[in-house]
């Protein structure tokens, strides 16, 4: 198995997240895959008796991946760099502009907070 899991994929020009892990035997040898084929490999378990399925489980994902999946989700960058910005939201090559305007958005936000206190009379 991989060390680093790629659990995005590229399909009609947008980025995608896996949907399912697929555990399965192969001449002996248990693997797993990440999916959102599941039917692809319940139809080789058919037709092929020297494949079984051990376990189907759906892959869950939390509101902020969701969110920066939909961020990338049309960029031309590769799936490493995609998959550690959705699932790590470690910024790499390709991604710079990206987090320098989410810097800038906290910044912005950080100076209205202020901004406000100050007219408040406070600090």
């Amino acid at each position: 198995m991989q060390e680093n899991l790629i659990l995005v994929q590229k399909q009609a020009n947008e980025w995608q997240l896996f949907t399912h892990k697929v555990r399965f035997i192969d001449n002996g040898v248990e693997s797993e895959v990440y999916t959102s084929d599941v039917a692809w490999y319940n139809k080789f378990a058919e037709i092929h008796d020297n494949f079984s399925l051990v376990e189907v489980t759906e892959v869950t994902y939390t509101a902020e991946q969701l969110s920066r999946l939909e961020e990338i989700k049309n960029l031309n960058i590769s799936d490493s760099v995609a998959n550690d910005y959705v699932i790590e939201d470690i910024a790499g090559e390709g991604l710079e502009l990206l987090a320098l305007k989410k810097e800038n958005n906290e910044l912005r936000q950080l100076l209205a907070d202020l901004t406000e206190e100050v007219l408040m009379g406070g600090m």
